[in-house]
This record gives structure tokens, C-alpha cells and sequence, in this order.
């Protein structure tokens, strides 16, 4: 048995001890479960590859959402892009304009309001990880096919659209 193989049986048989430790946890929390660890993998490689090369995972999400919006957003529409608070996205902005890859500018008419821009440098640095990245993702999901792939992409696209009502719903952003 390969190693990533004994890693994947391995999981299988985490999620199997907790369904069976919890037993009214049921196909909703092993769905969930499953859902959250297989994010968290991906999240931890990704930050593997950030921290080499100078980034947190929120400054690379800023970093793309800016990359699509060459007259930059205000700050608040990046914030509900990556469905965080404006409050936390101070301090990552802040770091982003420390290193020169942003730079905030502020929006007339609105005296509590900054559009925020991607500068050369920190588009250069988004374009450095992104090979890295794009492999990363190419292999993770290099295991599912193409079929299975569309499948995942339609559920969890149904699934994201019904947390963020939720949140809504909640009165969170």
C-alpha cells in the first residue's frame, strides 16, 4: 500500500470512529466532517507555499480578488468578496500596504471609505506563487474525474449559496 494511500485509509478510518463515537452524528456530520478536513489539507499545503513566499492566505485572496479589478474595490466589496468582516480585513490590508502590494486610496463622497488597488509588485508577487498554486490544486484534485469534478463543483456551489443565505439570514456578512 503507498503512503498517500495509508493516509486516505486512514482518514476513512477517522471519519468511521467519529460516526460511530457519536452515533446520532449521522450522514450530515460525516458529510460535514469530511467536507471541513478535506478543506483544511488544501488550506494547510496552501499556507506552506504562502509563507515561502511572504503571504498570508487572506493577503493572497486579496491579492486575487484585486488581480480581476484593475481599478481596484472598495474596501468593504473586497471584504464581502472574501466573506470576512471589514474589521478583519484592516489588519491584512495593512500588512499588504506595509509590503508596497496595495495601496489604499480614499473614495470621495465617503470620508469612511478606501479603494484599494493591487500594485505592480504586488500583482508580480501573486504571479510568483500562482504556478505553485495552480499545481498544488491540479494535484489534489487530480484523483477525482472529470465527471466527478463537475459533480463536487455543482454541490458545494449549492452548498456555499446555502451558508451564505444562512449568514444572511443571520444577519451576517
Amino acid at each position: 500500500m503507498s503512503r498517500s494511500d495509508a493516509m486516505a485509509e486512514a482518514i476513512i478510518d477517522e471519519t468511521r470512529f467519529f460516526t460511530e463515537l457519536i452515533p446520532v452524528a449521522g450522514a450530515d456530520s460525516e458529510t460535514g466532517l469530511n467536507v471541513m478536513r478535506a478543506g483544511r489539507l488544501l488550506l494547510d499545503r496552501t499556507a506552506d507555499y504562502l509563507r515561502r513566499a511572504g503571504m498570508s492566505e487572506a493577503q493572497f485572496n486579496v491579492l486575487v480578488v484585486l488581480e480581476s479589478a484593475p481599478d481596484g474595490l472598495v474596501m468593504c466589496e473586497v471584504a464581502r468578496r472574501m466573506l470576512v468582516s471589514r474589521a478583519g480585513m484592516s489588519g491584512v490590508v495593512k500588512g499588504l500596504e506595509g509590503k508596497g502590494w496595495v495601496s489604499r486610496h480614499p473614495v470621495p463622497g465617503d470620508a469612511r471609505a478606501w479603494r484599494l488597488t493591487a500594485t505592480a509588485s504586488g500583482l508580480a508577487a501573486l504571479e510568483a506563487v500562482l504556478p505553485e498554486h495552480f499545481s498544488h490544486v491540479h494535484w489534489a484534485m487530480s484523483c477525482l474525474s472529470n465527471t466527478e469534478k463537475a459533480d463536487l463543483i455543482r454541490i458545494l456551489t449549492r452548498l456555499r449559496g446555502h451558508l451564505v443565505a444562512g449568514r444572511a439570514a443571520a444577519g451576517r456578512r
